[in-house]
């Protein structure tokens, strides 16, 4: 939905069914600065731990949103990871999350720093 540049909406909210998961919560997201990726929290079917870190694609910001991947194992544990938050570069993904290794088993902040692969969404 767009906005002003004072914030007031321009029409109603609509849902992204493409982001949008039946019977499961879908939340936090984190848009890149492009608008072409996309990073939010979920427990839809797929989700290893009490939430995982998921991930949508579009080749512009016309195109729909592809169907969101489980970022996987370096990321999300048994535990909860959520409330994503991409850097002003997309390189840096931080988190916060109940895994093994925070302070006194505590929901804590995290980072994951990405390097070039030439793989990323042209």
């Amino acid at each position: 939905m767009p906005v002003t540049h004072n914030g007031e909406p321009l029409g109603t909210p609509e849902r992204l069914t493409e982001l949008s998961a039946p019977d499961a919560n879908d939340a936090g997201q984190s848009v890149r600065t492009d608008g072409r990726e996309i990073f939010f929290w979920s427990d839809r079917a797929g989700t290893v731990g009490d939430a995982d870190l998921w991930v949508s694609t579009r080749r512009s910001v016309h195109d729909a949103w592809s169907t969101p991947v489980n970022v996987g194992s370096v990321i999300n544990t048994e535990l909860a990871e959520e409330r994503p938050s991409l850097s002003h570069d997309g390189r840096t993904l931080f988190f916060d999350s109940l895994r093994p290794g925070g302070v006194n088993d505590s929901q804590d902040i995290w980072m994951s720093i990405r390097t070039p692969s030439g793989k990323e969404v042209p």
